[in-house]
């Protein structure tokens, strides 16, 4: 009896073995998300940047410096630079058409623009949507005729700087073209911007 138990005890573990060996192994792909795959560098390269960590911001031009330039694609043709306002007062919006904070605030830009003297006070939007097409067709649908240009890195970097832009911001830069106020998020409402403006031109 005990040898006829050995014996079907080795039948038994030859057919799993059998079963087994047949059994189809996972696909590669089949298990994505459980293995992160990371790069490995060569010898005496520097490691690849963590996807999950934001590079450090760049430092954008404060108050008191001198404002960077721009060469900027405008909404219905031709293009924008700072040697364009020379002279005057500009105020530079930081906005883009999915961001509710900015749209709620160009009523009041709109307004303010129609009562400035163009030869003292002058307003660039500067868009951070992809495309200069949206633009142009948001500002056409709203009936805006507020100077709107679509920004680039470069200048996205020199203004708002390297990490994650937050808008609205705004930038009011004199006639000299330095920089006389940073307005982040929390203080870059219209109506702060146009006492500021007013405070410029009584100077």
């Amino acid at each position: 009896m005990h040898r006829y138990t050995m014996i079907a005890l080795a039948v038994s573990l030859a057919v799993a073995a059998l079963v087994l060996s047949g059994c189809p192994q996972s696909q590669p792909g089949n298990d994505i998300g459980t293995i992160t795959p990371v790069d490995t560098p060569q010898p005496g390269e520097a490691m690849p940047t963590d996807p999950g960590t934001a590079p450090d911001p760049s430092v954008p031009a404060e108050a008191g410096q001198r404002a960077p330039d721009f060469n900027l694609p405008m909404a219905g043709g031709g293009e924008a630079t700072l040697a364009d306002y020379q002279g005057k007062i500009l105020v530079i919006d930081f906005w883009s058409t999915s961001c509710g904070g900015c749209i709620k605030e160009l009523p009041a830009y709109q307004a303010m623009y129609d009562s400035w003297d163009h030869e003292k006070v002058d307003y660039i939007g500067m868009s951070l949507d992809t495309r200069v097409e949206i633009i142009e067709a948001f500002v056409e649908r709203k009936g805006y005729t507020l100077p709107m240009a679509l920004i680039d890195q470069e200048t996205q970097t020199a203004y708002l700087g390297d990490g994650v832009a937050r808008i609205p911001e705004a930038r009011i830069i004199d006639g000299d073209g330095v920089l006389r106020a940073v307005l982040g998020p929390a203080d870059s409402s219209a109506e702060k911007v146009g006492q500021i403006v007013d405070e410029m031109l009584a100077e």
